[in-house]
């Protein structure tokens, strides 16, 4: 799995990638509920502290989309329509699904995409980030880790934003970065 870290990185930048004209709903409060929405799927892991077996079926497309389609519903019951609610539902759906992205982008753990619908577990053969590691503040590998993921992840996403602004010039020094990282993460033992 990716860190909370890492999921929240992406949520940022979903949020900074998206349209700067959305006034209906605090920007600081949308960036927190985008953030709370990329961390979501994890919740299973505090269910398997309270010993409810859910086997990772948070990392479904269906689970995925649930926080999304209720979130978008609120929306509407604000009164928010037209292109500001395109621009929502596309960030809040994007930050769900981009927990799954990095999650199968680290190459460890199968993940049940097709829950209900199929019992079939995706895991990709490589891996261009790192997985979390052992959560624990004493751990050397959890914090290489981390910076690895953030090596990647960082660069990516402001390179996404500068090119939305116009302003490429150091797009390919941080496609250097972010590569150089994945080539790193791409050589740990999975």
């Amino acid at each position: 799995m990716s860190s909370f870290v890492g999921h929240g990185i992406a949520a940022i930048g979903i949020f900074s990638a998206g349209p700067k004209d959305q006034a209906a709903v605090s920007r600081p409060l949308w960036l927190i509920w985008l953030i709370l929405v990329a961390w979501t799927p994890d919740i299973d892991y505090l269910m398997i502290l309270l010993h409810i077996d859910v086997r990772r079926l948070t990392h479904s497309i269906l689970f995925c989309t649930l926080l999304p389609l209720l979130t978008v519903v609120v929306l509407m019951t604000q009164g928010i329509s037209g292109d500001n609610l395109k621009g929502y539902s596309l960030q809040v759906i994007t930050a769900s699904l981009s927990h799954l992205v990095l999650d199968l982008l680290v190459g460890v753990t199968p993940l049940p995409l097709q829950w209900p619908f199929a019992d079939q577990l995706y895991k990709l053969p490589f891996g261009i980030l790192p997985s979390a590691g052992q959560l624990d503040i004493a751990n050397p590998l959890l914090w290489r880790n981390l910076l690895i993921e953030t090596g990647v992840l960082l660069p990516t996403f402001l390179s996404i934003y500068l090119i939305r602004k116009n302003k490429p010039q150091f797009v390919p020094a941080l496609a250097v970065v972010a590569t150089s990282f994945a080539y790193w993460a791409s050589t740990l033992t999975r």
